[in-house]
């Protein structure tokens, strides 16, 4: 996420040390501030994304949590954070859709995750970065 975000890596280093690993990620984060709860899940699907795309964003489990992410996008209410939500449902819909124990399906999801991949990875990450940075810097404001 680079120097974009130093911001956001210091709500999400926060939360994190804070982190109730008693409770799953999907709930855990519900109980955050809601702007808290909306930068971390945001960088967490950034992250993720750009980590491995959409594949590690579910197999590393933030998938769980997919509702909360399309409603911190609702919330942001940018245009890459429509782009994004767009890229967010289709992902999902390929995801639980897919029978991931049949072979050929499972393939196929990933070929679709490569196409959703790619759409993020072409300037629209780096558009959602400044608005999720620009957002982390209103939060530090109201939440200190």
């Amino acid at each position: 996420m680079g120097n974009k975000l130093n911001t956001a890596h210091k709500i999400c280093a926060k939360a994190a040390n804070e982190r109730n690993y008693d409770l799953p990620y999907e709930q855990w984060v519900m109980e955050l501030n809601p702007n808290v709860h909306d930068v971390l899940i945001l960088c967490d699907l950034m992250a993720q994304v750009w980590n491995g795309g959409f594949e590690q964003w579910y197999s590393n489990g933030y998938g769980g949590a997919v509702l909360q992410c399309l409603e911190a996008l609702l919330r942001l209410n940018s245009n890459a954070a429509k782009v994004v939500h767009d890229l967010v449902q289709q992902a999902d819909n390929f995801y639980t859709t897919t029978n991931r124990n049949n072979e050929w399906e499972y393939e196929t999801m990933l070929w679709r995750f490569d196409d959703l991949d790619t759409a993020f990875y072409t300037g629209v990450d780096n558009l959602l970065a400044d608005d999720v940075e620009r957002l982390a810097v209103r939060t530090v404001k109201h939440v200190n």
